[in-house]
């Protein structure tokens, strides 16, 4: 287990959040959170030999799901993040503080910032 798990989940997807509001001015929908996650921890994989957040993974129709989120996010707050209800199975991210990026090596945000959280996703 990777130390300070947890925080690094949150702080992740407290980053996600605030980027996509960022650039587009929307909070993040909860398909494209489990899209980043998991592009996130795969490409760790490839990159490091072994995923940046170690979250459990299901093949769900519209891609991978982290389990662990997933079935919490009814309520899913944090310091930094929260999930709200917009609808039937529909959430959205809010970001509630600025992320802490210290829980990361410069892989993650860089990665991210050039591939995932931009205008043109």
């Amino acid at each position: 287990m990777i130390t300070y798990k947890t925080e690094k989940i949150n702080n992740a997807i407290c980053f996600f959040a605030q980027e996509v509001y960022k650039f587009r001015k929307q909070y993040l929908p909860q398909t494209l959170l489990y899209k980043f996650l998991s592009y996130l921890d795969f490409s760790s994989i490839e990159k490091l030999g072994k995923p940046a957040l170690e979250l459990e993974y299901r093949a769900y129709k519209n891609g991978p799901v982290p389990v662990g989120i997933y079935n919490n996010r009814e309520g899913y707050q944090t310091n930094c993040f929260k999930f709200e209800k917009r609808g039937i199975n529909r959430f959205i991210v809010i970001s509630t503080k600025e992320a802490d990026l210290d829980y990361f090596s410069e892989f993650m945000p860089k990665k991210q910032k050039d591939e995932g959280c931009n205008e043109n996703s």
